[in-house]
């Protein structure tokens, strides 16, 4: 009676410790899509094995047997989950070391693998493959590998995503993008952004992007009318306003306009910001490079060298 305890036990701890080690969501459809597999197999196994033992040596004790392929079954699985769990820290500390130039290459290479080892169709909401994905694609953009980021993100099925993660990986996506010059592509991404149940912030953010794109495809005046119905709110992110600003203007041959936002940017954030204009192609990402350039760095704003107010 304890055997057979201690082998119903196992068939049921192993698979959730399993889910536990791979860092899967743990709900009754996770747990049962691993627990019946594996107890059908083992029981399978053993149903066979207790048969041939008793055909062959008349042995009549089939617990024993049960109990030895429940046990090697359950080091199976919890192997195949150690070893999916050392690849999980693996693509952790790649995705966390992307800034180190040395090794990028491999790390990226690490990302990409692991993520793409995951097939489409076997997840839902909320799922930790998206936030896998979402978190990669991140800090991938932020060490400009927009091409792998936006693969990782194409690939994500959008059924898997809350509401809460559609915005930002509307963003993300856009973001990619409109860095590798597919301004249309950003704007049908754009336009997958949920109207509703949306951060104000990054609901602002996301029209701020809508108005970059319409400064980037021909339609300059369209893009400074909508930052102007935005009004105050649109100085919530300053390298976007300055930036569509900016190439909006040179769009509509206003370079002077145009290298004064640039300049504003540069003197409010420094000007390395400036490469946002820059990376993301369009009318002013020359005269960005060129204010970039020539921009002292004396200029940039430092409110630590303010001089003292008059006892």
């Amino acid at each position: 009676m304890q055997l057979a305890s201690a082998i119903a036990a196992l068939l049921m701890v192993v698979p959730l410790l399993v889910l536990r080690l791979t860092g899967r969501r743990v709900d009754s459809r996770a747990y049962l899509a691993t627990a019946v597999p594996f107890s059908l197999v083992t029981l399978g196994i053993g149903g066979v094995l207790t048969l041939a033992v008793r055909t062959l040596a008349d042995w009549p004790v089939s617990l024993e047997i049960f109990a030895v392929v429940t046990v090697l079954s359950s080091a199976v699985l919890l192997i195949r989950g150690g070893l999916m769990r050392l690849k999980l820290l693996r693509f952790v500390a790649a995705v966390n070391e992307l800034d180190a130039e040395q090794g990028r290459k491999e790390r990226i290479e690490t990302i990409h693998t692991f993520l793409a080892s995951v097939p489409p169709g076997e997840d839902s909401p909320p799922s930790p493959h998206a936030a896998r994905v979402m978190f990669a694609a991140g800090a991938l953009c932020q060490v400009g590998t927009h091409q792998v980021a936006e693969e990782l993100l194409e690939r994500l099925p959008q059924r898997w995503l809350t509401n809460d993660q559609l915005g930002p990986y509307v963003n993300a996506l856009a973001i990619c993008r409109l860095n590798l010059g597919n301004v249309q592509g950003a704007q049908d991404a754009l336009a997958l952004a949920p109207a509703e149940a949306m951060n104000p912030t990054l609901r602002l953010h996301l029209d701020g992007l809508s108005a970059l794109c319409a400064s980037l495809s021909g339609k300059a005046e369209h893009a400074l009318a909508l930052l102007e119905d935005q009004g105050e709110d649109a100085t919530a992110d300053l390298a976007l306003l300055h930036t569509t600003r900016a190439h909006a203007h040179a769009a509509l041959g206003h370079d002077e306009q145009a290298e004064a936002e640039l300049s504003n940017l540069a003197l409010a954030l420094g000007p390395e910001v400036l490469a946002f204009a820059i990376d993301i192609p369009g009318p002013a990402s020359q005269l960005a490079e060129t204010v970039r350039t020539t921009y002292p760095a004396d200029q940039t704003q430092d409110q630590g060298d303010d001089p003292p107010d008059d006892p």
